[in-house]
């Protein structure tokens, strides 16, 4: 059976039978006829209830307006759904209450048309546009809004009851769709002239409303609604750090969005006294921000707010002062720690400057030779404000995140990382990233970058230069040494920030990645970047060595002492990736002598150089090598006599080292040494016996050196102890009335200078408790005795000395 039929029907009559009538007695083959109005070149279907739902198939498409689909297209009994469709248009279905925009679901009366033996006539289809409102929602400060609920409504009575026409849409928050814009259809049975109503859910802003007319033709407009802010008067002063006039200082407003960000809001500049106002919409969390060039950017609180707190942001309220802020006078951190004042990235001798900018700015800079990196080769280094450069031939978008990869992870383009953070050239004090390639050398310097939001309030300041080692001894082609020069990080972002360098082949051995955590690598952190160092002596500064995809930590190294018949060792580095060999030549006199690890000097040798080259080698790398030199094998002395000491062994002799013949003749130098300590300055053939000598053995050893010779120390064997001084004393005298009540003194006499005294009382020979002052005072009980005192005198590198008084008068 035929289930539709395509070609087109005449012109027939409109019969007004409801669902289910008796048969026409005018019509043979009984039809279903209805019209439609509005529209043409519209698309008829009729949908056949599959159990569920209602399955529609291919339309009809009439080329009139009046249509009539015979019955006998149909499957006698079933049930269909009947709507028109035209693109740009509200779709029409019918319903026994007449035509709608809603399909039917279900099986109920008067959803559907079921087809028999009797003609059914369905009445007008009136087909209208689809009109779309589009537009975007703005605050008084031409802020646009996400959020903000839109409705079309009747008329503003539905409007205040909260009862639109058709659902609500939302402005965009920019990830849906641009932040503030919105779109919506007008619904089908919207009046010519309709109300449009804007609604905050979170009640910052006061509702508002616009009556729309749209017009015949129309079939979409552009609209742009503002919802009314009140506006709070806030001020300050600012003041600038060398106490300039702080005029002009640029004061920017921002307020906290629903979409958990920070949106200008607001600018002003200072004037000559350095006051300021804004206007903040009511009731909306702002911060502010102060900038002026040559001055350190500050922001309300400190540095910038990732989000609202307490210290750096406000309400605007009844808030009408901001508290005093200071502006620090800027001083360029560069050459400060580990910089390097090469003329390729100095814009006055030939550098170039990157463009500043709020997003990632980068530039292609040629080294002018080319590098190897893990078998990744290329003469281009694309350079961006990001502290970061990559190899490549062009700039790079995916490089333009907010989230930094691990090195270690990354897939890719070879990154060198000095320090890859959110940067930004855009703040008051931020100076351009310069950059420039001469003579084997490129240089990249990031000097006072701020991070992002144009916020320089920790700007860092940085260096990376890259060298060519290409045809340098032990280097190939395309080796080069990367520096990483540190004089100022202030910020990492809580640690989202990167250092390192990366082949971008997720190959270990292939990149490096500092081990500091969050906040560790800026300066005063717990591993400050300008504070340690790497292939370095010099703080702040790191030193990579690329061998043309092999990396070594430093060159090899020899153990043991280069004279005839001692035997020396070779010690290769660690080696990255780790080689699949290594193998070893030795030379002397520049001749191979030895393959081993080990090598003996032989006889006959003395004067001859002996270097060791180490090479390593890889499956599908370039083989590297790498030589270190052992020195010129030395000649010994014939002759090696041991000191011997002379003199006496006392406080203030002189003691002579006698060094004894060497052979061949020798320069001679001594020390002295007190025990196992050696006497400061104590260095001629002579030495002067000291009292801090005292208790201590004294011993000299000679050191013998001569060009081409192994130098040799020689000690010789130690003196006795060095004994005590005898101390000089005299008998002590009482001095004072021998008289109960008066006081005693006592006379010292001649002693050696710088001794302690000590003193005790004796009465009639025994010792008086508590009596060891230099005076006595005179009590009952010595009357009728004699009285004593017994002197001592100590000093350090002396004998201990002891003195007794003779027996004064007896007490009355």
């Amino acid at each position: 059976m035929r289930l539709f039929r395509r070609t087109a029907v005449a012109v027939l009559a409109v019969f007004s039978l409801a669902v289910g009538a008796a048969p026409s007695a005018m019509a043979a083959d009984p039809v279903i006829t209805f019209s439609v109005s509005g529209a043409s070149n519209f698309g008829v279907y009729l949908c056949p209830w599959s159990g569920s739902t209602y399955t529609c198939g291919d339309p009809l498409t009439p080329t009139a307006s009046a249509v009539s689909v015979p019955m006998a297209d149909l499957t006698a009994g079933g049930k269909y759904a009947i709507g028109v469709k035209k693109s740009g248009y509200w779709d029409q279905w019918w319903h026994q209450s007449g035509f709608s925009t809603v399909k039917p679901t279900s099986t109920g009366s008067g959803e559907y048309v079921s087809a028999g033996a009797s003609s059914i006539a369905l009445g007008t289809a009136t087909m209208k546009r689809k009109y779309q409102l589009s537009g975007s929602v703005t605050a008084d400060a031409n802020t646009r809004l996400g959020g903000i609920e839109v409705g079309i409504y009747a008329n503003l009575s539905a409007v205040a009851a909260g009862t639109p026409l058709t659902g609500l849409t939302t402005s965009g928050d920019g990830t849906d769709k641009d932040l503030g814009t919105y779109d919506i259809d007008i619904p089908y049975s919207a009046p010519g002239t309709f109300v449009v109503g804007l609604k905050d859910p979170s009640a910052a802003y006061a509702q508002a409303t616009e009556t729309v007319s749209l017009a015949a033709a129309a079939t979409s407009r552009d609209f742009t609604m503002r919802v009314n802010d009140h506006m709070i008067t806030v001020g300050g002063t600012v003041v600038l750090g060398d106490a300039a006039t702080p005029s002009g200082v640029s004061v920017d407003a921002f307020v906290w969005n629903t979409d958990s960000t920070w949106a200008p809001a607001a600018s002003e500049e200072s004037i000559v006294d350095g006051s300021y106002q804004l206007s903040i919409p009511e009731g909306r969390t702002f911060t502010l921000r102060f900038s002026k060039v040559g001055y350190r950017t500050v922001w309300l609180g400190g540095s910038y707010p990732g989000s609202p707190t307490d210290t750096n942001s406000r309400v605007a309220n009844s808030l009408t002062s901001i508290d005093l802020v200071t502006l620090p006078e800027w001083t360029s951190a560069f050459m400060s720690v580990a910089g390097q004042n090469e003329d390729a990235c100095n814009p006055t001798k030939g550098g170039m400057t990157l463009a500043a900018g709020g997003d990632l700015n980068q530039a292609v800079m040629n080294l002018g030779f080319e590098i190897s990196f893990w078998g990744k080769k290329g003469s281009n280094l694309v350079v961006t404000d990001r502290g970061i450069a990559f190899l490549a031939n062009d700039k790079d978008s995916s490089f333009n995140r907010t989230e930094i990869p691990d090195l270690g992870t990354w897939s890719g383009a070879p990154v060198l990382a000095p320090l890859w953070f959110d940067g930004d050239l855009s703040g008051a004090v931020a100076d351009s990233v310069t950059y420039g390639a001469a003579d084997g050398v490129a240089c990249i310097r990031w000097n006072d970058v701020g991070h992002y939001s144009a916020d320089d309030s920790a700007p860092n300041t940085f260096q990376l230069i890259i060298t060519s080692r290409s045809g340098a001894a032990g280097r190939s082609a395309g080796d080069f040494d990367l520096t990483f020069n540190y004089d100022q990080v202030q910020w990492d972002a809580s640690g989202t920030a990167r250092v390192g360098y990366t082949a971008g082949d997720r190959t270990r051995g292939h990149y490096w990645v500092n081990p500091g955590v969050a906040g560790a690598i800026v300066d005063g952190g717990s591993s400050p970047l300008i504070a340690s160092s790497l292939g370095s002596s010099t703080p702040g500064r790191y030193v990579f060595e690329v061998h043309n995809a092999l990396v070594a930590a430093g060159p090899p190294t020899i153990t043991g002492t280069p004279i005839v018949g001692a035997t020396l060792t070779g010690h290769a580095s660690t080696w990255s990736p780790t080689p699949d060999s290594l193998s070893y030549q030795w030379k002397l006199d520049g001749q191979p002598v030895s393959t081993a690890s080990s090598y003996k000097v032989p006889s006959k040798s003395e004067g001859k150089p002996i270097t060791l080259t180490v090479t390593a080698q890889k499956t599908g790398l370039t083989t590297v090598t790498s030589t270190v030199s052992a020195g010129t094998v030395l000649r010994v002395f014939s002759s090696q006599p041991t000191p011997k000491l002379s003199g006496t062994v006392k406080v203030g002799s002189t003691l002579t080292a006698k060094p004894g013949t060497w052979s061949p003749a020798a320069t001679l130098s001594y020390q002295w040494f007190r025990g196992s300590s050696a006497i400061s300055g104590a260095t001629k053939s002579k030495y002067k016996v000291q009292l801090a000598d005292v208790g201590q053995k004294l011993s000299a050893r000679v050191t013998a050196s001569k060009a081409g010779y192994l130098g040799v120390t020689k000690a010789s064997a130690a003196t006795k102890t060095v004994p005590k001084v005898t101390m000089k004393a005299s008998t002590p005298k009482i001095t004072g009335t021998t008289k109960v009540g008066s006081t005693l003194g006592v006379s010292s006499g001649s002693w050696t200078s710088g001794v302690t005294f000590s003193y005790q009382w004796y009465r009639s020979g025994k010792a008086i408790n508590g009596a060891t002052g230099s005076t006595y005072l005179l009590t009952i009980a010595d009357k009728g005795k004699t009285l004593t005192v017994k002197v001592t005198g100590v000093r350090a590198g002396y004998t201990t000395a002891a003195k007794t008084s003779k027996s004064s008068k007896r007490i009355t």
